[in-house]
């Protein structure tokens, strides 16, 4: 039996600086930018969004290319050493979008994956769990648009969701920073999400999840709870509903604002 180190998480700081580098590494295939410009994105906003395809190939070299630059690959989720050889090399486990999971600062504290293929899940998180000197992934409430002073934040399910929600909004009534959660359901992302955002000033949260919460009862209980912690953390909650018929705010904002 193969004996299993896990090492400690990195710092935020750490793995920021190790996953930037990573993705600069990388590029978007074209089969996955025609996707991302199907679901609304603009070229533009793909490219500032950062989003890149998992490497099938010169795994050593990206690593090796890492280290050269400095990288501190222990305790950084994705990263693990092989025992019989003890060089470092990255762990794919499912090909498809790499998508940057930022803090409010804008550092990147993990990096989801969205799959090509679905099995049992449409997204799985960078991960080393159950490798030698490798560590499980810890993902944190995605940021994007939210800045100090704001009045109301939109919380969602998803990375990519409130990516894409927020930039579909932009110009509009409807223009508001976004939080995502990598799940649901998510209860310590959420209460840590619900600390910052206190600390920022915020008061009002819109909560967007989706509309199967209406058939689904693990969404819907979920729902419920993020609800119920909201308000018990002093915040105004405003449950946000709309049509079946779009599943996601994502799926409703394209709706509105791009698909004409």
């Amino acid at each position: 039996m193969i004996e299993t180190v896990e090492l400690p998480i990195a710092s935020a700081e750490v793995r920021d600086n190790t996953y930037s580098n990573l993705l600069s590494l990388l590029s978007l295939c074209p089969t996955h930018q025609a996707s991302l410009r199907e679901r609304g994105l603009t070229l533009d906003e793909i490219e500032q969004l950062g989003y890149r395809t998992t490497p099938t190939i010169r795994l050593k070299r990206i690593v090796t290319e890492l280290l050269e630059r400095g990288c501190v690959l222990d305790g950084v989720p994705g990263f693990y050493c092989q025992k019989e050889t003890g060089q470092w090399t990255l762990d794919i486990r499912g090909s498809g979008i790499m998508i940057p999971d930022r803090n409010f600062n804008g550092q990147i504290e993990a990096i989801q994956v969205r799959l090509d293929r679905v099995y049992n899940q449409k997204f799985y998180n960078l991960t080393s769990v159950d490798k030698y000197y490798g560590t499980p992934a810890r993902c944190c409430p995605h940021y994007v648009g939210v800045q100090e002073g704001d009045e109301v934040v939109c919380v969602t399910e998803g990375v990519m969701k409130a990516d894409l929600a927020y930039h579909f909004a932009l110009g509009s009534q409807y223009e508001c920073g976004f939080a995502g959660l990598t799940g649901v359901p998510s209860y310590s992302q959420y209460e840590r999400l619900l600390q910052e955002l206190s600390e920022l000033g915020v008061q009002r949260l819109n909560i967007m999840i989706d509309s199967d919460y209406q058939d689904n009862d693990k969404v819907r209980t979920a729902r419920d709870r993020y609800i119920e912690l909201g308000a018990e953390a002093g915040f105004e909650v405003a449950p946000i509903t709309w049509s079946r018929r779009q599943k996601g705010i994502d799926d409703l904002y394209k709706h509105l604002f791009r698909s004409k």
